[in-house]
């Protein structure tokens, strides 16, 4: 949806800081931040949508192990979020986003 009204704003935009502008740049961050939630929703700790996607796929002792992890899933999140990134000097959570949110928006808007 955001894709289509960005393609249709980019026809009237003239180059200028005008109304086109300002809605072109409101639709694209629009189009990222919901491409970067959905994906982000993704991953596959509880609370997020990821682990119910995840879990039908376990069996036996996967299953098992998996449902121990859940107890400890806020803070592995809290670590991949604040915590390796200084550690391993790079930020998996936003390679992770780079390879698909910001990829698929992009698509999205014809970039």
């Amino acid at each position: 949806m955001a894709g289509l009204a960005f393609q249709a704003l980019a026809g009237f935009w003239d180059g200028g800081y005008g109304l086109a502008y300002w809605l072109l740049r409101v639709t694209s961050s629009w189009c990222y931040v919901n491409c970067s939630l959905a994906f982000f929703n993704l991953i596959p700790l509880p609370p997020l949508d990821g682990s119910k996607l995840l879990s039908p796929f376990l069996r036996g002792e996967g299953r098992r192990i998996y449902q121990q992890v859940q107890a400890y899933s806020m803070p592995i999140l809290l670590v991949v979020l604040y915590v390796l990134p200084g550690l391993l000097g790079f930020d998996p959570l936003s390679s992770y986003l780079r390879a698909t949110a910001i990829r698929l928006a992009g698509h999205l808007l014809g970039a």
